[in-house]
């Protein structure tokens, strides 16, 4: 059973404005992990899993659901995208 932790407002998310200057992603066991640098407020990392329920849990070091986006969407923005087109059967290829 997860902990339940009183609501605060995290750091970072007082400073959404902060550049993130660096984020890779990992294998973790379960799942992946994501190290991240952010100006003003640090280092760290985020792990993601899926429970058994298919529920997709994250380790976000009390930085918040808003500060998580900033720094996947930095991880987006420099991803290389690809595009595998409309899945096909096999047979009718």
């Amino acid at each position: 059973m997860s902990k339940t932790y009183p609501k605060m407002t995290p750091y970072a998310e007082r400073y959404p404005e902060h550049e993130v200057l660096d984020v890779a992603g990992y294998p973790y066991p379960g799942g992946f992990q994501l190290n991240w640098a952010v100006q003003n407020v640090g280092i760290g990392m985020f792990r993601f899993s899926i429970d058994v329920e298919g529920n997709l849990k994250i380790d976000n070091e009390t930085m918040g659901p808003e500060f998580v986006k900033h720094v996947l969407n930095k991880w987006v923005d420099n991803a290389t995208m690809e595009d595998s087109g409309p899945l096909k059967e096999k047979n009718n290829e």
